[in-house]
């Protein structure tokens, strides 16, 4: 499949170039991303300067716990000796709000921050960060498909997560109304899917064989919610070069193109031009029809 509309992305403000950090640093990591940064909305934001914090300004802390505990009023948010928790969750509401109005689905954040990041956390002059930070567990909390901002300047990780951004979108709007229909849509995303998770995936197929044509389509909705889970769930080098392989090796053979079966990657630079290999077949092969699986959308803006 390929789609056309031009997708619109939320990014922290500081990864997209503005001098936002708490010592008013900033960092434009679309550079590295060349013309494909043009053919996006982007949308930055920070919480922290939305809170009115300013910058420079003294870092902020999650006090015993972490951005979920903050929702869930079992932490605040500090700044030098100053409570900043209601300032700070207003603003994350604001920027939830501002991306929703924008209908975007997606946040490339900046890891090991006390608001945007997600996975990793920080120990910066004494002080400890656990992840997920304010806005971050907000956004994933609220669905959001989230990328670590440092994978856009790997081309093995970004070719991951792109595959299964615009596999996530496509999904998350496509109409089910009937089994059948959820069936259709199921049947595009299964082999990604078992990429991604096998048992995990395996699992949800096993279920999925059991509903009928009585099954809710509350039901139906909920196993949607269930599979967008797995699609955002980050993925491992080893298993990113594997997916890489399987693709190339696919097209490979359904364009024609003679290959040494033996050869596998030894070194980065390899890796980065097998990516770009799997890209352009990709383009050759929507032209005769031919999708892999473990791309199942793909987008031409």
């Amino acid at each position: 499949m390929i789609v056309h509309d031009k997708v619109s992305i939320g990014i922290s403000a500081c990864m997209y170039g503005s001098k936002v950090w708490h010592n008013r640093e900033g960092w434009d990591l679309l550079e590295k991303m060349g013309c494909e940064a043009d053919r996006i909305d982007w949308h930055p934001i920070c919480p922290e300067i939305e809170a009115g914090l300013g910058a420079p300004r003294i870092p902020v802390q999650v006090m015993e716990g972490n951005g979920i505990d903050v929702w869930d009023d079992r932490a605040t948010v500090m700044q030098g000796d100053r409570d900043i928790t209601d300032q700070l969750k207003a603003a994350c509401l604001q920027g939830l709000k501002r991306l929703q109005i924008a209908d975007v689905h997606t946040y490339v954040f900046k890891e090991t921050s006390p608001s945007c990041g997600v996975y990793q956390g920080s120990e910066t002059s004494g002080q400890i960060n656990r992840p997920p930070g304010v806005f971050g567990a907000l956004l994933y909390r609220e669905g959001f498909f989230l990328i670590p901002a440092e994978d856009l300047r790997d081309p093995l990780r970004w070719w991951d997560w792109r595959r299964r951004l615009f596999a996530y979108l496509w999904f998350q709007d496509q109409t089910i109304l009937s089994l059948a229909e959820f069936y259709e849509a199921w049947h595009e995303m299964k082999f990604l899917c078992q990429e991604l998770d096998y048992e995990r995936a395996r699992d949800m197929g096993k279920s999925f064989a059991q509903f009928d044509k009585k099954t809710p389509i509350a039901n139906l909705e909920y196993q949607r919610e269930q599979i967008l889970d797995l699609l955002r769930k980050p993925s491992s080098l080893p298993r990113i070069e594997e997916s890489l392989w399987k693709s190339h090796r696919f097209f490979c053979n359904e364009l024609k193109i003679e290959i040494d079966e033996s050869a596998e990657p030894s070194e980065c630079v390899e890796l980065k031009h097998l990516v770009e290999d799997v890209r352009a077949m990709e383009i050759v092969g929507a032209k005769q029809g031919v999708f892999f699986g473990g791309s199942p959308v793909l987008y031409r803006s």
